[in-house]
């Protein structure tokens, strides 16, 4: 009876791991992987989160010891962090994203030609868009602003520390923010464009801004 029931438990076994290979249930997956800030000063703290199906491993090119809690850094160069979901038997899930450590310096040739991505979830209220982002200052106050740029589409409105400025089709970018920190609460606004409406399901305006800031290091003016 016990060889029996070993031999079911063994068939059962091969039934599951053969439906869970036809039905890609049994894969490695990675749902999430954020490195934040994606571009920062030397020093700075980086957090890594992630969500994966699998056995789940970190790696660091050039290798970095994790602080305290396992899942933040502080790189001293660009590092490449690399995350490798496995599941047996199917192949591993793997993921890469970029750390850039920028230098320190002034003016517009020590900002980082890859932009940093400002994205904002915009709310529709009374023909006109609204979107709000806070970046912690305590996190992002030696990133520093240069170039900010808007996908050039519809006019639109950026507030940053009592600043505001316009950007529209023909100027989509601005120095305006020259020197001012990366870190706290940026405000953006912008018209419906027709056929827009709010809550209309026909012709939804976009519920997502996204605005690139080139950055540098510094100290806050």
């Amino acid at each position: 009876m016990p060889v029996e029931s070993a031999r079911s438990s063994a068939r059962i076994a091969v039934i599951v791991l053969l439906v869970c290979l036809m039905a890609g249930g049994c894969a490695a997956r990675i749902n999430r992987f954020v490195v934040a800030p994606h571009h920062l000063c030397s020093g700075t703290a980086v957090r890594v989160d992630w969500d994966a199906a699998g056995r789940a491993s970190l790696t660091t090119d050039p290798p970095l010891q994790p602080q305290a809690g396992g899942r933040t850094y502080a790189p001293s160069t660009s590092t490449v962090f690399t995350l490798t979901a496995k599941r047996w038997p199917r192949k591993p899930a793997v993921s890469q994203a970029e750390a850039t450590v920028l230098q320190t310096g002034a003016g517009a040739g020590a900002e980082d030609q890859d932009p940093d991505e400002l994205p904002f979830q915009m709310s529709c209220s009374e023909g006109r868009l609204v979107g709000t982002l806070t970046r912690p200052v305590s996190e992002w106050d030696r990133l520093l602003v240069g170039t900010l740029e808007s996908d050039g589409e519809r006019e639109i409105v950026v507030a940053h520390d009592g600043k505001e400025v316009r950007l529209s089709t023909r100027t989509p970018s601005t120095t305006a923010f020259e020197g001012m920190a990366l870190g706290g609460t940026w405000t953006v606004t912008a018209p419906l464009l027709a056929p827009e409406a709010c809550g209309s399901t026909t012709h939804p305006p976009p519920d997502l801004f996204v605005i690139s800031a080139h950055v540098r290091c510094g100290s806050r003016p």
